[in-house]
C-alpha cells in the first residue's frame, strides 16, 4: 500500500516496476481512455501513470493528490509508447512513441528531431523539480536538444525494461510493415544513442539516407513478418524457479503468440531461439520481487513463467 504520510516513505531494495495491458470499461479501442503504463516507486511513496490517446497525460499520485508530470500531443496518437520504469540510478524512464500511426511512417521526423520528445526514451530526476527536473548527466542537458531525452530514433517503444541485475537496458521497437527489433542499452552507457528510426527500419533501409557523420546503432534481434506483427518487450528472467533461465530476456510478439528467449554469447553476440507458442494476445510482461516473470493477455488474464 503507497504510504499516505511523509513520514512513511521508506526506500526499497530495488525498483518495482509494473506495466499493464491496456485497458478501458466502456471501448477497449478508445484510445482516449487507455491506460498504457503504470508504475510504483522505489520508496513506495508515488504512484505514476500512463493515460494516453491523441494527447499524452503522465500522471503522479503522491500522499493522497494528482499531479500532472508530463503532457505531449501527438500527431495520429498510435504510436505512443507508454512505457515507465526507475533505473537503478533511481530516474524515472518513460517510451514515447513517435505519435503516428501505421502507414503515417513518422512524417514530421520526430524521431530524428532532437527537439521533439516524440521517438524517444526520456530520463527524468522526479525526486527534484516541479514537476520534475532534467538530470544533468542527460546527454543533450547542455541545450543541444531537449534536455529530457536520453536515447531517440525510436517509432513505437512498446515496452521497455532493465535487467534488475545488471542494469543493462532493453527496448522493444515496434516497426512498420517489415521488422520488429530488439535495441540494446548497456548498463554504465551515457545515452545520446540513435537507433535509426525513420531512416532505418531495424536493420532495413526505411526512407532517406542519413548524413554520412550520424552513427545508427542497428537492433541486437530482429524478425520479419512471417513471424509475427508486433513485438511485446520483456523482461531478463532472474527468478530462482527455473534456474535454467537466469539470464535469459523473454520478448514476444503480439499477433502470433511466439515467446523467445535471448541470451547473451561471451564475445558480446546475442542468440535467440523461439520457446514456445501460445494463444494469447502478450501485451506487456512483469516481475514479482522473487525475480518470476508474468505476461499480460490482452483480455487482462496473467500468465506465470513456470516448468511444465
Amino acid at each position: 500500500m503507497l504510504g499516505s504520510d511523509p513520514g512513511e516513505c521508506k526506500g526499497a531494495p530495488r525498483p518495482l516496476a509494473l506495466t499493464l495491458q491496456h485497458h478501458s470499461p466502456s471501448n477497449l479501442f478508445d484510445l482516449d481512455r487507455v491506460t498504457h503504463g503504470n508504475l510504483v516507486d522505489p520508496g513506495f511513496c508515488e504512484y505514476l501513470a500512463a493515460n494516453i490517446g491523441v494527447r499524452g497525460h503522465f500522471q503522479r499520485y503522491r500522499h493522497g493528490t494528482v499531479g500532472k508530470l508530463l503532457e505531449i500531443d501527438f500527431p495520429v496518437g498510435e504510436h505512443i509508447g507508454g512505457g515507465l520504469a526507475f533505473g537503478l540510478d533511481g530516474y524515472l524512464y518513460l517510451s514515447i512513441g513517435d505519435g503516428g500511426g501505421g502507414g503515417y511512417g513518422d512524417k514530421e521526423g520526430n524521431a530524428q528531431n532532437l527537439n521533439s520528445l516524440l521517438g524517444k526514451l526520456l530520463r527524468l530526476d522526479v525526486d527534484s523539480g516541479n514537476p520534475y527536473a532534467i538530470p544533468v548527466d542527460n546527454p543533450f542537458a547542455d541545450g543541444s536538444g531537449k534536455g529530457e531525452v536520453w536515447v531517440y530514433g525510436l517509432r513505437n517503444p512498446w515496452r521497455f525494461s532493465f535487467d534488475s541485475s545488471t542494469g543493462d537496458l532493453f527496448i522493444a521497437d515496434v516497426g512498420e510493415n517489415q521488422s520488429e527489433e530488439l535495441d540494446f542499452i548497456p548498463a554504465g552507457s551515457n545515452g545520446g544513442v540513435n537507433f535509426g528510426w525513420n531512416y532505418q527500419e531495424g536493420t532495413r533501409r526505411f526512407q532517406g539516407s542519413h548524413p554520412p557523420d550520424l552513427e545508427l546503432i542497428p537492433p541486437i534481434w530482429e524478425y520479419d513478418h512471417s513471424l509475427g506483427c508486433a513485438i511485446t518487450g520483456g523482461v531478463v528472467y532472474r527468478g530462482k524457479a527455473l534456474p535454467e533461465f537466469n539470464g535469459v530476456y523473454l520478448a514476444a510478439d503480439y499477433c502470433s503468440g511466439r515467446i523467445w528467449g535471448l541470451l547473451r554469447n561471451p564475445d558480446g553476440s546475442w542468440k535467440s531461439q523461439e520457446l514456445f507458442k501460445i494463444d494469447a494476445f502478450i501485451t506487456s510482461f512483469s516481475q514479482d520481487d522473487d525475480g518470476e516473470v508474468y505476461a499480460v493477455d490482452f483480455t487482462g488474464e496473467v500468465l506465470k513463467l513456470v516448468r511444465r
